[in-house]
């Protein structure tokens, strides 16, 4: 990214809005971030940036409509645990609309998760990508409930 370019940053966790900050540091000209958590987009906009309900409309059409076709630069935040507007998870969304939302001669950065599935791992859930940690149901259900604290889980294996 450069000074005075526009950038998307789908996800506003602690990936999403450290990358924010940074591109507010670095000069963009308007910092957009995509989440539909409240709270969440609420930090996005202390932190500088323009945020964007996914849940409210089509956040690809409100991008292009506020940058005059397309951001110069995009950020997937998110990962394989993306959700579509009914709750699905749709691991290829973010992308999907990030090729939507910057411009053709733009650039998109890839720092959100795509967890490998190994057909060859001991375990079900490895074979998956995914691993069972003894804790991470409790924490996700404090981090799905938003509660004060909760802003991501950090599991420790």
């Amino acid at each position: 990214m450069q000074p005075g370019e526009t950038i998307v940053i789908y996800g506003a966790g602690p990936v999403g809005l450290m990358a924010a900050h940074a591109a507010a540091i670095k000069g963009a000209s308007r910092v957009f971030v995509v989440d539909h958590q409240p709270d969440r987009l609420k930090l996005a906009e202390q932190v500088g940036g323009t945020p964007i309900d996914r849940s409210a409309g089509d956040a690809v059409e409100r991008i292009t409509d506020l940058t005059d076709g397309g951001a110069d630069r995009g950020v997937d935040a998110v990962g394989y645990q993306a959700h579509g507007p009914d709750g699905t998870e749709q691991p290829e969304i973010v992308l999907n609309e990030l090729v939507a939302a910057v411009k053709p001669t733009g650039g998109i950065d890839v720092v959100g998760v795509y967890v490998p599935q190994d057909p060859g791992a001991e375990g079900d859930l490895a074979k998956e990508g995914k691993l069972n940690l003894d804790q991470a149901a409790e924490g996700y259900e404090h981090f799905d409930k938003r509660e004060d604290g909760w802003t991501k889980v950090v599991l420790h294996p």
